[in-house]
Parts: C-alpha cells; structure tokens; sequence
C-alpha cells in the first residue's frame, strides 16, 4: 500500500443535525452520504480525463 497512488475519500453526515434541520423531508442518511461521495467521484473522473485530454492535445 504504501508503494500505491491512492486516495481516500469519506463522507460524513450529522444524522440528529440533518433530521433536526430537515424533519419528514429530511434524506436518508446513508443514501446522503453514497450520494455525495459519487457526485465527488465523479467529478474527480472529470478532472482527470481534463487533465489527460490536455496531456495529449500538447503532444
């Protein structure tokens, strides 16, 4: 692991917090939080292929 590019990414929500401001309208938790780490993993996928799309165009 320690020889390894990696990055780790975590979510956390403040479930009394959440439900206090939001009530009945208030999201599940967990699928809150899988919501949130996709949409960030998506758009660290979109930065890199930016990022390899200008890598390429230079050559």
């Amino acid at each position: 692991m320690l020889d390894l590019k990696y990055q780790v990414v975590a979510c956390a929500v403040k479930k009394d917090s959440h439900l206090a401001q939001y009530g009945l309208a208030a999201l599940d938790p967990y699928m809150l939080s899988l919501d949130i780490l996709v949409e960030r993993f998506c758009m660290e996928i979109g930065e890199n292929e930016k990022k390899r799309y200008h890598r390429c165009r230079k050559t």
